[in-house]
Parts: structure tokens; C-alpha cells; sequence
């Protein structure tokens, strides 16, 4: 969506680009002005530190570096000690040539400087939280469905504890009559969908449980909206994303409290917050909502009558929020995605 911001308001331009390909791009950016590049937190893992230093010192004229970091992958608690040092190294190297970072809430900002992974200035950008609906009119996606309506949105992984929410439903007793959906991409760990497959195979859920990948984002607002609850049992999240747009749309959440989770769901209001890897609380909140429908449906009535008091920005707004950041400078020429 930033990208589609630059393109439009012809304020800068979202260049795709292999990391190898990188320092390349950026000697042959236009030399006539100043240039600001943003470069997305997918680098930081890939990108080789003394070739981007290279590149950049190598320009004619100024050059202005910012990481947009939507995450930090050493903040992945599944991490050996060994593999988070490791990580670290490469991060903090990388984020050392950054003039500034750019994150999207305190939650970042705090981890950078309490592990002293960067010393410059960070500034805020929070993410838009809005659905841009299809053109044509989608039917209902629960119509058939019976209740409880759960949904998940994330990436199937092992930190997003899709296989931990599985395993919750399985245990209840009597057996769960609902329906839960999966979005997200399934491919990024083989692993963990096999296993996720395997223990569905077994199961007595396998008519009631439906994992949708590579749904356009545009498809995924109805299903979210219909929903009666967003069950996240993710263990590391930057920001929250699926829990802000469910919370902004009136669907309860029951999720372990990270990311900024906090910000908007209000405990017993419209959603419930177990502490991190309280796996016994969790499923125990979650069976309280199964079997009792009422008090699930009353959340619902509560989150959609009173919606939280958050701020959440639209696309749009976030675009000038980003925008402001390059205020003191010249305005953005270059944003890398």
C-alpha cells in the first residue's frame, strides 16, 4: 500500500529487487537530487552489510537510508541462543548504515534499544487497517456454517500456534460443533503444514476446520467481519495486524498479549489477553466460549456496540504518517519492497 501511494501521488516509486540485486539498483538511481531509500525488513536476513555500505558511499549525492521493519526476525522466540546472536550480528550491521528506522509501534522501537541492536532515531509508523472489498458482492461466507465461528489469519508456523489451537479443540469435550477457518500462506513452513495435515487427518474436526491459502486480501474482510471470534495463539508478533483489523471491525479476540495487542482489546469488553505461553489459560478461555455461546455471542454484541478507543489510521493516512517522516529532508524518492 505504500508502494501504491508513491506510484500514485508520483512522490517516490516501489522497486522489486533480489537482495543480491540491491546495491546494484541503487548506483543506478537518477543522481540529479538527493535520494531516500527505504528499504523493507525481508533484507535483513539476506542482505550483505559491506556491499550496501559500498554502494551507498559510492553515490555522487546524498543518500538517505531508512529499514521499514514490520518485524525483526531475531525476535522469533523458537530461536536457539546461537541462531538469535547470530542474527543479531547481521542486524545490527545492517541497521548501523540506516540514517533512521521506521517500526510500527513501541513494542520494536523498545526491543532495538534494550538490545542495542540500533542507536538512531526510530520514528512511528502504524499500519492502515482497513479492507478493500471486491468489486463483486461476495456471499455470505458462514451462511451454511454453525456456530461458534472462529477465524485465524497468519502465516501457518510454528510462532503463530495454529497446531496449539488445534490441539485445544481437539481436547474439548463435548465435541467442538463449530467452524474455524485458516488464512494464510501454508507453504512457508512444509513442516508444520504436514503436521498441522496429519493430526487434521485424525481428527473428528476435519469437516469443521478449512484452511484457505492464497486468499486475496480483499476476500479475507468478509470472513473476518461475519466471524464471532479471532483466536490467535501466536507467540511473536512485532505489531498484530489480524488482532487490530478484528478489534477495528467489532470481532472479538482471544490471544496471548504481544505485539500491541494491548492497545486494543479491553479485557472481557471485546476479547481476552492470556499471558505469554499460559497455554493452560488459553485453552481454558476457549472452552469457556465454546461451551457457553451466549457469552460469546454477548462479547461479539459488546466488541460491535463499543467499539475500543484506539486509533486506527486508514491506508491512506498511514501513507502521510510515512510521508512526514522524510519532512526534514527532501521528500522520498525510492521505496524498496
Amino acid at each position: 500500500m505504500l508502494r501504491k501511494g508513491l506510484t500514485t501521488t508520483g512522490t517516490g516509486a516501489g522497486i522489486y529487487a533480489l537482495s543480491q540485486q540491491v546495491p546494484e539498483k541503487i548506483l543506478t538511481l537518477p543522481s540529479a537530487s538527493p535520494a531516500h531509500i527505504v528499504l523493507d525488513s525481508l533484507y535483513l536476513t539476506t542482505l550483505n552489510p559491506a556491499r550496501l555500505s559500498c554502494a551507498l558511499s559510492s553515490r555522487n549525492h546524498p543518500t538517505y537510508l531508512y529499514f521499514l521493519l514490520h518485524f525483526l526476525p531475531c525476535m522469533d522466540p523458537f530461536l536457539s541462543s546461537a541462531e538469535r546472536k547470530t542474527l543479531q550480528k547481521k542486524e545490527h550491521a545492517l541497521l548501523a548504515l540506516a540514517d533512521t528506522v521506521i517500526v510500527p509501534g513501541p513494542t520494536l522501537a523498545s526491543y532495538l534499544k534494550s538490545e542495542s541492536l540500533y542507536a538512531g532515531p526510530i520514528r512511528h509508523c502504524p499500519p492502515g487497517i482497513e479492507f478493500t472489498e471486491s468489486g463483486t458482492p461476495q456471499p455470505d461466507p458462514w451462511k451454511k456454517d454453525s456456530r461458534p465461528r472462529l477465524i485465524t489469519l497468519g502465516t501457518l508456523s510454528r510462532s503463530k500456534g495454529q497446531l496449539e489451537i488445534l490441539s485445544h479443540l481437539q481436547q474439548i469435550n463435548p465435541v467442538f460443533k463449530g467452524t474455524w477457518r485458516l488464512f494464510g500462506d501454508l507453504h512457508r513452513e512444509p513442516d508444520i503444514h504436514h503436521r498441522f495435515k496429519r493430526k487434521l487427518r485424525n481428527s473428528e474436526l476435519k469437516k469443521s476446520i478449512h484452511v484457505c491459502h492464497g486468499i486475496p486480501h480483499s476476500l479475507i474482510g468478509p470472513s473476518l467481519r461475519g466471524a464471532d471470534l479471532l483466536v490467535s495463539a501466536s507467540c511473536f508478533e512485532s505489531y498484530g495486524m489480524a488482532i487490530a483489523e478484528a478489534a477495528a471491525m467489532g470481532v472479538p479476540v482471544l490471544a496471548y498479549q504481544v505485539g500491541e495487542t494491548q492497545q486494543w482489546i479491553k479485557e472481557g469488553e471485546n476479547g481476552f489477553l492470556i499471558p505469554r505461553g499460559d497455554r493452560k489459560k488459553f485453552a481454558a478461555t476457549l472452552a469457556e466460549l465454546l461451551y457457553h455461546p451466549k457469552k460469546l455471542l454477548l462479547l461479539k454484541q459488546q466488541a460491535q456496540k463499543n467499539p475500543v478507543g484506539a486509533f486506527f489510521p486508514t491506508w491512506e493516512i498511514t501513507f502521510q504518517y510515512f510521508l512526514a517522516i522524510f519532512k526534514k529532508q527532501e521528500p522520498p524518492k525510492t521505496f524498496y519492497g
